[in-house]
């Protein structure tokens, strides 16, 4: 699966991931790998995911799957 690229002040839409784990659901994003931090919904719009960022920041989301 490919890297997304958002411009921050402008909307974007997460996608779903492009992978399958037989037996598990993908049921979003989040910004913490064991769930604990904030969730976003796929097919929801979604401008500035994070604030005060510097130029170029990556911002890491993971994915959350449940059995």
């Amino acid at each position: 699966m490919s890297d997304s690229y958002f411009k921050y002040d402008n909307s974007a839409t997460l996608s779903a991931s492009g992978y399958s784990v037989t037996g598990w659901r993908f049921t979003g994003w989040n910004t913490a790998s064991n769930g604990s931090g904030t969730n976003f919904n796929v097919g929801q719009s979604y401008t500035n995911i994070k604030t005060n960022i510097t130029d170029n920041e990556a911002i890491l989301l993971y994915a959350q799957w449940e059995k």
